[in-house]
């Protein structure tokens, strides 16, 4: 059966370097495989931008929560054990430290999560109405809460000045 198939195909191609005229049967029947491959491909596209978005949502979220268990007053005494301030250390504290160094590492993996879901919003890898309704509101928030480190984030920072146009 193979060989029958291969034998055919390699007729059709020397027929078309011969210059005879073309199977109109045969480009017609071809016509709804191109559809379909083309549907699948659609598809296909569909279900990884949904795939991709899941998981950023996933990362975000982990790590929204792990910024409020950090920020809830009975896991203080812990952060302070886990993260002592400068002053326990014996180091002096700096206005630099107090605003430059990431914000518990919470609150950096968060930064992290929103710039990788951002750099994808970006390259369209994943669902941006859903992206933008869902996080646009706490990116705005944290950006201009943190404006000071906002910097190191590119793809957070165009993703806030798009939204505040």
């Amino acid at each position: 059966m193979d060989n029958i198939i291969i034998a055919d195909i390699l007729s059709r191609l020397q027929s078309l370097e011969n210059g005879q005229a073309i199977n109109w049967k045969d480009l017609i029947a071809s016509i709804p495989a191109l559809i379909a491959a083309f549907v699948a491909y659609l598809k296909a596209k569909t279900a990884e931008i949904n795939s991709n978005s899941a998981i950023h949502e996933k990362d975000i979220d982990i790590a929204e929560y792990q910024c409020e268990i950090q920020h809830e007053p009975q896991y203080e005494p812990l952060a302070k054990k886990i993260n002592p301030s400068p002053s326990v250390l014996g180091i002096a504290p700096t206005e630099f430290q107090a605003e430059e160094q990431p914000i518990k590492s919470g609150l950096e993996r968060l930064f992290n999560a929103y710039e990788n879901g951002c750099k994808d919003y970006f390259s369209k890898k994943i669902n941006r109405e859903r992206f933008k309704s869902k996080y646009g509101k706490s990116i705005i928030d944290y950006a201009e809460k943190y404006s000071n480190i906002l910097g190191r984030y590119e793809s957070i920072s165009k993703f806030y000045k798009e939204l505040r146009k």
